[in-house]
């Protein structure tokens, strides 16, 4: 799940596994999933949204899923450009906010 923590006073968004809880630090070492038979293709699930699910490799909580996956660095680079910032500008802009919050570890 992504969530905002407070770490020394300061709000920080983090990406905990929603399997065992732990922050996930390194995207290559977790998967986004969500459930195989999600879309309007199947009206059971309503027409809403899907919500992914964020698990972890380290302690094996993605590979005990079935779910279709598709790993968390990956799946970042998508939503980085489904929300706008594929400019440099504003990607150098995200990298000093990140190198900001690589502080709240």
């Amino acid at each position: 799940m992504i969530r905002v923590e407070y770490v020394d006073g300061r709000a920080c968004p983090l990406v905990r596994c929603d399997g065992c809880g732990e922050q996930i630090t390194d995207a290559g070492m977790a998967g986004v999933v969500w459930p195989l038979n999600a879309g309007p293709e199947f009206p059971q699930y309503g027409e809403g949204p899907t919500i992914p699910r964020f698990l972890c490799k380290t302690n094996r909580c993605l590979s005990r899923c079935d779910w279709p996956w598709e790993e968390l660095s990956t799946w970042l680079v998508f939503l980085v450009g489904n929300v706008g910032l594929d400019g440099a500008t504003r990607w150098r802009d995200a990298q000093g906010h990140a190198e900001f919050a690589r502080r709240c570890r």
